[in-house]
């Protein structure tokens, strides 16, 4: 299995804060048009954050979900996206 260094612990608050009503719940998906992410293996779930976060994910029509996404994901520190994807695959099951 593939992994990313992070301290679930650290991760847990800002999944909370910043992730989890867009990623966690269907109705949140729904709204967000946002993926389900718990499947996801947690380097490409860092790879896309940090995409997000340098400006390289490409989208066919950038949407007000996207652009909140990206806001969201700059005030982050890699090793805090590390944390976060780290909370994510260690709570997966309950996500």
């Amino acid at each position: 299995m593939l992994t990313v260094t992070g301290d679930p612990q650290k991760g847990a608050p800002h999944f909370d804060k910043d992730c989890a009503s867009c990623h966690t719940s269907a109705f949140g998906r729904f709204l967000s048009d946002s993926p389900e992410i718990t499947q996801l293996e947690g380097p490409y779930i860092f790879s896309q954050l940090k995409a997000f976060k340098s400006g390289q994910r490409n989208f066919t029509e950038e949407t007000k979900s996207h652009r909140k996404m990206i806001d969201r994901i700059k005030q982050y520190s890699d090793e805090e996206l590390a944390d976060i994807v780290a909370y994510i695959k260690a709570n997966a099951h309950t996500l």
